[in-house]
This record gives C-alpha cells, structure tokens and sequence, in this order.
C-alpha cells in the first residue's frame, strides 16, 4: 500500500476513579486525529442515594422517592452513565443511562448528529428470559422465552451507527485491550425494533435475519441452539420458517411452530390439532398475526388488528374396518393454489388420491393422482397388486433424477399405502410435489402404473408418463424389491439375509434427441445383514438427432479410473458392498463395467481391514481392464497387498511398527508388455518384460478400417456369396416433395430400378457423408460455410495419420447433363460431432482413451429448391370480367303447350280388381283376421268411394298458370 493511503490507528484506554467513583474513557485516533471517544462512570446507586449525594436541594425529593418505593428503592438502582462520540460519517454524540429494575436491565439511549440534523433515541430492556415458563404451551413447544428487547425511533434514516447494547451492559473493569469490535447498525425512519424471542431454544427472529441474508439452510432441528440476536430490519415477505416440535398434552398435540413475516405482518403459527377417539383434526398453519407498526395498549386497537390465519386442515376417522383420512392445503394466495390428499381404506382394499389446484390468471392448472391397492389377480409371475392412474392439465412433470426415484411422490402414493394416511405429512407431500409437478400454461401429462408381485419373492411397480406441450417426452418409472426369504404379512419382525431394491428411470425425449435407461439401488439393499450396504447403478444413453448424434453408453458401475467421460455421459455410481462385519472388521468391495464407441473397461476392488487396540491389519486386491478398439490396444492393472501394524506409547512418546507385503503388474499390448512391481517393508523392486511401456499401436489399413467402421455394399450379381464391395460413404434421401414410388424395368439386362416422383415446387433431399469432410461442393462450386469449421482436428487415429482431407461433391443434372452453378437450388450444410476415437489426429496415449466428440464438422448439405415463377402459367384475368351483368329472359307463359292426357284405363278399374274380385277380398279379409286375432282393429277401406272419384284422383289434368298467378 502506498504510504499516502496508510491509516495508522492508535487506540488509548484510561481506567481510575474520581472520589471512588469508577471512570473508563476509551479514545481511538487516525493518523493523529481523535476518530472515536466513548467511556461512562460507574454509579451502582439507587436513585435516593443518588440524589442524596448530590447535595441539600435534592434531599426532598430522595425522601419522597423513598417513601413511595415503600422501603424497596435497592430495586432501583442506577448502575452507570456513559458518553460517546464519533468523528466519522456520520458525527454523532451518544448519551446512556443504565438502570437495574428488580434484576432486569433498562438503558435509555439518546444519540444526536452533530453538523447535520436528526437524532435517536430509545429504550433497552434485558430481562429474566424464562418470563413465559411453565405455561401449557411450553408443555407443548418448549420453553417460550422473550430477551433483549429494543424499541428506537429515528428522526430520518441512518446508516452505520456504531450502536449495540451489549457493549455497555459488561462490567466497566473487565475492559482490556483490545477493545471489542462493535458493528455498525442501520436505523430505518419511524419505529424501529429488535428482540430475541426464542421458541423451544429456537430464535425465530434470527431466522426471518437469516432468510433476508439470502440462507436459507436446512431446518433447523427442535434441539439446534439458535443464539444470535437479530436485527429491526426484515424482508418484505418471507414464507413461513418451521420448528419440528412433536410433543402432545393429553388430547392436544403440536407438531411444529413457525414464523412468518410479510411487511408489516409478523405472525406465528402452528401445526396442531386434536385427538379425540376415533377422530383425528389437525389445523395447519393455525395463528395470529399483528403489523408491528401498530403497536399500542389498546385492547381495542389490539383487536381491530389481529389477524387470525389458517392454510389448511386435515381429519383422520377410523371406525374399525374403515378409515378416511384427507387433508387440503393452501399453498399461495396470488396466485391460489390448493394441495390436498385424502385415503381410504376398507377391509381388502384402499385407495389414495393426491391433487392440486391452481388459478393461472383466470385458466386452471390442476393435477389429479390415484392410486388402488388391491390384489387383482393374475399369473404367478405377473400378479396384480395394485393400479395407478392420473393426469395434469397445465401443469408440468419433471421426472426426478435416479437417486430419488424410490422418493417421487407418485411413486411413493402408488407403492406406499401409509403415504397418504393418517400419518402422513401433507406439507412435506406438497413441497416434494412442488420441485417435479408445478404449475405450467399448455403442459398436459398422463401417467398410468401398475404394481406386481413375481411368484411372491419379487415386488414391483412400473409408471408411464407421457408429457405434452413445451416438449414431448415419453418415460417409464420403476421400482423393485426382493427380500430373501419371504416376508409374510403375519411375520413382519424376522430379518431377512437380503434384500435389493432397485429404481428405474427410462426417458425417450424427441426433442434433445436423447433415450437414456438409468437404475440405481436405494438404500434398503444389503446383503447378509442390514450392516452390509449395498449401492451402485447402471445406465444405457443413446443420442440421436443431436449435436452427440451416433454415441451410446453402457455403464454398470462407472468408469475405468483413466477414461475420462465426456460433460453428456450420465455419471453412474459404483456397484459398491459396505459390510461392517463387527466393531472391529470391515469389508468393502466394488465391480464396474462400462462399453463406449472408443474401448471397453472393466474392473473391481476388494478391501479387508481389522481393528482392535493398536493392532490394525489389511488385506486389498483390485483390477482394472481396459480395452481400445482400432486399433486394438489393451492394458490391465492387477494389484494385491496385504499388512499389519501395531502402534506402542513408552515415556510419552508414541511409535507404530507396519509390515506391508504388496505386488503390482501392468500389462499392455499389442506387442505384449508389462512391468510387476515387488514392495516390502524393507526393499521393493520392479520386472519388466515384453515390450517397452505405453508403445503406439500399429495403425491398421484401409481395408481393415473400412470393414470395420463403415457399412459395407454387396455385388449384386454375388449376393449368395456375399462378396464385399467398396464401403458406402454417402448416403442420399428424399426429404420433401414425394409423391410416389415405382418400380420399373431396365432397358438393358431386364432387371428393375425405383422410379421416384416428385412435386418439382416442394422437393427437398439430404446427402451426407460418412467420413467427416473438409469441403462441400454443389455443382463444382464450393458452398460457404457460414461460420468456423473444425478442420484442425481432424485424422483417422485408427490408420495413424494426423491429417484429413475429405471433400464432399454433390453434382444435380439436367436432361443427362450437369447443371451449371446452383441456379434454382437452395443448399444448406449440415454439421455433426465424431467420435474423437476414429477421426481424431491424436495418436499419442492410447491407455488414454476418449469418449469425447469432436464438434462443428461438415458432414453433408441439404438441397432444396428456391421458390420459382411458373413458366407456363395463365395471363391474370381481369377483375371486370366478374362484374355482375344482367340478362333478360322473357318468357310468355300463355303460350304452352297442353300436355298429353293420360290414356284411359279402359275396363280395369279399382272397383273390379280390388274390391269384387273374389280372389283379392278373400285374401284381404284372411289379412283382417289375423291382425284382428293378434288385437288389432284396422278399418276395411272403402274402395267403392275410391274408385268414384279414381278420375279426380288420378287421372285429373295438371293446370298451369304464370308464376304468382293464383289458380282459379
């Protein structure tokens, strides 16, 4: 630091007493300038006394005191008077009075700006914090203390004031340097206020202090010791910070307290309720809250404030076979939103439902979960235990990660029947569902499970969800558990020798272009005994249609400990064993396997330790495998040590004697290679055999190469024989604009080919290489990238060379011939990352393998046609020929023609072939008999009225006349 900028600090402390009275003056200086001076003489006097010592004209009133304190003025004493004075910004006098009132500490504070306007002035009080003990509600919440009370007022804002009371409230003889540091204290305009109330030895102003620092931390346990006073200044809004309390009182019960501030509101609550026989109610967040800028003693006012909350409830009613649980919980206010569950079980069966309810601006976001625990039948191994069904309208569904699976509260509603119970915890369900189900305009989800048994040893449960809007995502959630043997319902206290339960998680998402499988074991698997942990997990990864377009994982267990995995690989835990066998032997062990596109890896550890005293001994074997493909490469780790040691203490000091026997051996290749490394305790030696360590693979050629990593074409005139022909190294395809395929003959050797046809305004194809390229060309013309190219990188590491060159020709034709320049053509480049393993030009450290990619490399182009003027099109008709024109039409309806009469009948009439002809009325009245058998009564018609009116009827002339003429 610069001498100029240098502040020298020099703090003087002067300690004695005038007329046996104590005086402390404290005075700092910078840079020899007096910066702070504070100090106070120490009285310890009631005020008689005082007043006594001051002279004759204060007698009187010493006596009058006296004699209204009734003999207990002691009580009142006058412990000391103190000064201070800062010459910073701000400059400020400060003047205290420090009174004891039966035990209890007041101090009057008043401190006034000196060069500029405004002051402060205020009352401390210290006192007895078991005040509120022994009252029912500390039976219920602990011990209810209420210390350290403060109450200001300020004439405007004031930053930085080096204020705190605890400074004057120690002994003014146990001042020593260094002086202790007091913080700065910001004062707000108008009231101001500062406590330490404690709940169960919990401060819970010191939590709303905490919560406008921004840390939040885990919550705080009934038992944690929460000391730190907090200050007036608190967040605008806070949601309610809680206290585990657990405690009852004959039918009372209170399960937690919290405090909530939302300016100017300050409230308590608390989850409490009632037990009362066969009924349980509980209220959740039950309590008052009251502006602390309105504080005064009068009741009235005191009422007129009050505010009384309530954010839900639940009832629980058991009636022997038959129990209904349920609750409903307010979550926010703006917007509303509603959490509730409910259960019901009977004699065989139950069935839990969790929902919630929000108001999205006038749209409604709701979900609705249900879960049947019933056994439903089914084949031994797939036997029906329960169903699960649900749905989300404007609401989003995260899918939680692996390890919290077995947690997920769909998961633990469907596998869990005392999830949703009367015990269950209806703020904790509704937190756990915020972080994975929240609201989310036009997000839609279904989900729909089963829960199975098979052959009774293997208890599972499998979830599919389907989730719509933003993105689409198809996945599939599991759970299974085998415990060995069998624990029947009636024998639930035997221990089992094992039991693994195992999480799954499968997720296809279109979108990101990614299938991921993931398991994993919870932490109720072990093996032999409950001591015996077992964990780890597995995972399959996929990428398609993605900038990691071509990779895959396979990983039980992790990774090899020199593969180093790319950001996108999903990081999977060992398969892993803890067994602590006794207090004094452990025993761990570990397995992995992992398949990428660059290598294969596997491995595993074993480790024994013993303990007792100071004797300890060890046992450990491991091995790591780790094979690269094309060129091939191998290397192997195998490694075994085992040892003792024995720690002795003689006259104080303490040695420990080890004996270590260990052997190592790194193998590698081709050429065959390695090294075994010999240790003891006194000498340790190496043998090296085969070839020299860590050598460069030979490269293989192209005709290995190709076969290897490219899709290979068959001859077709010797497909029998399945003689392999040139690689394919590019692909085209159709991508829009396909209107039909046919197949058609050959002119010359009488085979077929795909005749393709297309709609020439809308087709599209894309062409890409398999061999990442350098160039891109359309029509001999080089298509401008657009941005930067990852050339540099490029090689064939298999083949040993360090440099790529690959150019891409895309050539269009026209009536046979090539068409000149792009003309009507629209290309577009497409890019894509390769494995690092094939097309890198790294040929070093091949024990290194990796699975990253190497990104931004041309690949192929996209041809699609710009948008064209018909050639052959019609002229634009002009829009007068639409206009409306009128055309009269005249037509003389007098003048028609009187159309052809019908011809006569001749002696055919009704009367003769309906009505008298024997034949016809027989039949006719066998008709009327039988309907009237069957209870009906048709009417016989009466054909003779018929046939004298068969001319009007029937045969009559049509008459014409002119439209709107009326007929005569």
């Amino acid at each position: 630091m610069p001498k100029s900028e240098m502040i020298k600090i020099t703090d003087l402390i002067l300690k004695g007493s005038v007329a046996q009275v104590p005086i402390s003056v404290h005075g700092s200086l910078e840079n020899g300038k007096l910066s702070e001076l504070s100090g106070g003489v120490k009285l310890d006097k009631s005020l008689g006394e005082l007043l006594d010592d001051l002279g004759d004209d204060f007698k009187d009133a010493a006596r009058f005191l006296r004699q209204i304190a009734e003999g207990q003025d002691k009580d009142f004493t006058i412990d000391r008077l103190s000064f201070g004075y800062r010459n910073g910004a701000p400059k400020f006098v400060q003047l205290v009075m420090t009174m004891h009132v039966h035990g209890n500490v007041y101090r009057f504070v008043t401190i006034k700006m000196t060069g500029q306007d405004g002051f402060i002035v205020g009352l401390d009080l210290k006192w007895d914090k078991d005040l509120f003990s022994g009252n029912l509600l500390s039976g219920l919440v602990g011990e209810i203390s209420l210390g350290d009370l403060g109450v200001y007022y300020a004439s405007r804002d004031f930053k930085d004031i080096r204020y705190d009371p605890d400074q004057d409230f120690q002994d003014i003889d146990s001042i020593a340097l260094p002086m202790p540091s007091i913080k700065g204290r910001n004062f707000n305009k108008g009231l101001n206020l500062s406590a330490q109330i404690s709940v169960g030895s919990i401060n819970l102003f010191d939590w709303l202090e905490k919560s406008n620092d921004g840390n939040t931390g885990p919550e705080p346990q009934g038992g944690e010791e929460v000391s730190a006073k907090a200050e007036k200044k608190l967040p605008s809004k806070l949601t309610t910070r809680w206290v585990k309390i657990d405690k009852s009182v004959g039918p009372l019960f209170v399960k937690r307290v919290g405090l909530s501030y939302e300016a100017p509101y300050v409230a308590i609550k608390f989850d409490a309720g009632v037990h009362l026989s066969c009924i349980t109610m509980t209220l959740l967040g039950f309590g008052l809250s009251y502006p602390l800028n309105e504080i005064t003693t009068d009741v009235n006012k005191i009422w007129e404030k009050l505010r009384f909350h309530l954010d839900g409830a639940s009832v629980a009613l058991d009636m022997g076979p038959v129990s209904i649980a349920g609750g409903l919980l307010k979550v926010n206010d703006h917007p509303l939103q509603l959490d509730g569950t409910v259960m019901v079980r009977a004699q065989d069966l139950s069935i839990g439902a969790l929902g919630s309810y929000a108001d999205l601006n006038g749209k409604p976001s709701l979900f609705v979960f249900a879960a049947l625990h019933k056994a439903l039948g089914g084949p031994p191994y797939f036997f029906i235990t329960g169903l699960a069904f649900g749905f989300g309208i404007n609401r989003s569904l995260i899918l939680p990660p692996i390890n919290d699976v077995h947690n997920f509260p769909l998961i633990k509603a469907a596998t869990d029947p005392a999830y949703l119970g009367e015990k269950s915890d209806l703020r904790g369900i509704s937190s756990k569902l915020s972080g994975y189900i929240y609201p989310s305009p036009g997000n839609f989800w279904m989900a729909a499970g089963l829960k199975f048994t098979s052959f009774g040893m293997i208890n599972s449960f499998a979830l599919a969800t389907v989730s719509m809007g933003t993105q689409f995502q198809i996945a599939l959630l599991g759970l299974a558990k085998i415990t060995v043997p069998v624990q029947p319902p009636e024998a639930p206290e035997k221990e089992p020798i094992a039991c693994a339960e195992l999480a799954l998680k499968v997720s296809l998402t279109p979108s990101t272009g990614v299938l991921a499988v993931e398991g994993q074991l919870t932490d109720n698997s072990f093996i032999f005994s409950r001591k015996c942990r077992l964990t780890g997990g597995f995972a399959f990864y996929c990428w398609f249609g993605s900038p990691h377009s071509g990779d895959f994982v396979v990983s039980l267990g992790g990774y090899h400990p020199r593969f180093i995995p790319p950001s996108h690989y999903p990081s999977v835990p060992r398969l892993e064993m803890n067994w602590s066998v006794s207090s004094n032997l452990s025993i761990t062990g570990e397995v992995y396997f992992a398949l990428t596109p660059s290598c294969c890896m596997a491995g595993g550890k074993l480790n024994a330790v013993f303990a007792e005293g100071n004797l300890r001994a060890w046992f450990c074997a491991y091995a790591d495998f780790l094979i690269s493909w094309k060129p091939f490469y191998y290397d192997v780790d195998i490694g075994v040590s085992i040892g003792v040691s024995y720690r002795i203490s003689w006259l104080g000091s303490t040695k420990t004697f080890s004996v270590e026997l260990g052997a190592t051996v790194h193998l590698w290749g081709p050429p065959f290679g390695g090294i075994a490394h010999v240790r003891w305790c006194v000498i340790s030696f190496d043998i090296d055999f085969g070839s020299r360590q860590n050598p460069v693979p030979e490269p293989i050629d192209w005709d290995e190469f190709h076969k290897s990593f490219l899709p290979q074409q068959l001859n077709e005139k010797e497909q029998n024989k399945q003689q392999i022909q040139d690689p394919t190294v590019s692909t085209i395809r159709i991508t829009g604009g396909l209107i039909r395929e046919q197949e058609i003959e050959k002119e010359n050797d009488g085979g077929k080919k795909t005749l393709r046809v297309v709609n020439g305004h809308e087709f599209s194809f894309i062409t890409e290489a398999l061999i990442p390229c350098t160039h891109v060309r359309l029509n001999n013309k080089a298509i401008d990238t657009g941005q930067e190219v990852n050339t540099a990188e490029l090689g064939i590491r298999p083949m040993g060379i360090d440099s790529l060159k690959s150019e891409h020709a895309v050539v269009v034709e026209k009536d046979g011939q090539p068409a000149n320049g792009w003309g009507y053509l629209a290309p577009s480049l497409i890019r894509k990352n390769v494995p690092y393993a094939l097309w890198s030009k790294d040929l070093s450290r091949p024990d290194r393998p990796s699975a990253r990619q190497i990104e931004n490399v041309l690949s192929g182009v996209t041809v699609s046609l710009h948008n064209r003027e018909p050639s052959h099109g019609l002229y634009a008709i002009d829009l007068k020929k639409f206009r409306y024109e009128e055309i009269p039409k005249d037509i003389d309806w007098t003048d028609i023609a009187i159309p052809r009469q019908i011809p006569a009948p001749g002696d055919r009439t009704l009367m003769n072939t309906i009505w008298a002809n024997p034949d016809v009325d027989e039949k006719r009245n066998a008709i009327l008999q039988t309907l009237a058998h069957e209870g009906l009564q048709p009417q016989k018609a009466d054909v003779p009225e018929l046939a004298a009116h068969a001319t009007e009827i029937f045969q009559s002339l049509p008459e014409m006349a002119a439209l709107g003429e009326a007929l005569a």
